[in-house]
């Protein structure tokens, strides 16, 4: 786990105690860790970008030839593709770069003109495609970042009071599903939700309360996550409204969310009060005893009975919500003291005055690729192999397959429904360890959105998309 503070440098955690590591001094700002290789992060930091290697040891400086060293260059966003070593991209004020090298030598590419480089993400499931934020406008790339759209953000749906851009973020398992949050305190503009990568947005704002929303989150299945102002909420993939989700959170600004998905947890970098941890939302009880002595801001809810004989003190600094879905019961030892606040309602899981989105279903992936059923290991999260897929104009691409683990291995082409287009019967191989190039032949593989997925002893380890 690492991490940018102010005027406090890059900390780092490199085991499973709580004490984070001094690595760099000045004010740190982004970091990744290479998916490919956990021991090789990259951070941005003042006006510099550094690769650490071996547990938060600085292997070198790599700030790209010609960046100002002044705080023109501040708070560069910094990201690395998620299928190939050595890619990485960092997006400066008014400078864009790319390496193939692991930052040893990079090329500017565009978009130049683009001003603070709010945030930047490239696609997991789709190494090609890059989204960038100024924190006013939104530009994509489909080809590694060698051109460039106009400004998604004027595209129907997505109309704001001028508000800044906080975050951008991409469903892990479709590109085009694409998520933004906004900052500003105008109400009822605060998420925006793209199913075509930008073409057309959904306002999710729902019943969001009239804060900034400063950072986002998605898993695997579409889900989501929003660091605001007074802590995370979160909204399920088949939703339009938001649930809390900070118990045990300090009521302070989220400005950043990251999802493991495969230890099933999500963490909150806070404005001044650290790092928390949390486990991912696992959906309501049908009942619940809530006992014990609560303070602060606390949400419970479950889907029938709600019941308690707490003890709830703190104060005007403590609010303790109860949701069911068919009664809270309230025992005799149950107290609420001076000053603190407890409510009540009955309404179901996950439900507000918002109803369920028609026609943009958000759960609607292909369920084999709502996770990847092969675990990572601590080094690399493609421990069997990996597979890219080229961009080319090509009538299938060229697919470049990574190999880690030798084996049998099979390559699977499928639409977005889980079907096979017909005269497609897959490739099947022992693989030995290296690198690989297939080119996809098939005249029944009609133009559309596909999945390629290689399958390790029939169990799918990695995807990729493309769309002919």
């Amino acid at each position: 786990l690492m991490g940018g503070t102010q005027d406090n440098g890059l900390k780092y955690k490199k085991d499973a105690s709580v004490n984070f590591y001094h690595i760099m001094g000045g004010d740190g700002f982004d970091a990744v860790i290479d998916p490919t290789n956990s021991s090789r992060a990259y951070t941005t930091s003042n006006a510099s970008t550094r690769r650490f290697i071996n547990n938060g040891v600085m292997d070198a400086d790599i700030t790209p030839f010609g960046v100002p060293d002044n705080q023109g260059s501040y708070f560069a966003a910094i990201d690395a593709d998620p299928v190939t070593p050595n890619i990485v991209y960092v997006a400066y004020p008014s400078y864009f770069f790319k390496s193939t090298n692991g930052g040893n030598t990079w090329t500017q590419k565009g978009p130049g003109y683009v001003g603070d480089n709010r945030a930047f993400v490239v696609s997991p499931s789709n190494a090609n495609r890059l989204f960038i934020t100024d924190g006013a406008r939104i530009l994509r790339s489909d080809n590694g970042g060698d051109n460039w759209t106009g400004d998604i953000a004027l595209n129907p749906g997505f109309t704001y009071a001028g508000n800044a851009i906080e975050d951008i973020k991409v469903c892990p398992t479709n590109s085009n599903l694409l998520w933004v949050a906004v900052g500003g305190y105008t109400a009822g503009q605060k998420v925006y939700y793209s199913t075509d990568a930008g073409g057309s947005w959904i306002n999710l704002s729902g019943t969001l309360p009239n804060v900034p929303i400063h950072s986002i989150a998605i898993d695997n299945g579409n889900n989501a996550y929003i660091g605001t102002e007074i802590g995370v909420f979160y909204q399920a993939a088949n939703r339009a409204d938001w649930t809390p989700y900070y118990n045990n959170l300090p009521r302070v600004p989220v400005s950043e969310l990251v999802i493991n998905q495969g230890a099933s947890i999500i963490r909150a970098a806070t404005y001044g009060r650290g790092v928390y941890e949390a486990p991912l939302f696992s959906g309501c009880d049908v009942n619940a005893f809530i006992s014990g002595d609560l303070t602060g801001e606390k949400f419970y809810e479950v889907s029938n009975q709600l019941s308690s004989n707490a003890n709830i003190f703190g104060g005007t600094n403590t609010k303790v919500i109860y949701q069911a879905g068919t009664e809270v019961v309230f025992t005799d030892s149950f107290i609420v003291n001076e000053g603190s606040q407890v409510r009540t309602l009955l309404k179901g899981c996950e439900t507000g005055p918002v109803p369920i989105i028609n026609g943009a279903n958000r759960a609607d992936l292909l369920p084999s690729f709502s996770k990847q059923l092969l675990p990572s290991n601590q080094k690399t999260n493609f421990p069997y192999g990996s597979v890219r897929v080229g961009f080319t104009d090509a009538p299938l691409p060229e697919l470049e397959i990574t190999i880690n683990t030798p084996g049998l291995y099979t390559i699977r082409l499928m639409r977005t429904d889980g079907t096979v287009p017909e005269g497609f019967t897959g490739v099947i191989e022992n693989y030995q360890q290296g690198i690989y190039h297939l080119n996809l032949k098939s005249a029944a593989v009609l133009k559309g959105f596909y999945y390629v997925g290689l399958y390790y002893n029939d169990e799918l380890v990695h995807f990729q998309e493309f769309t002919r």
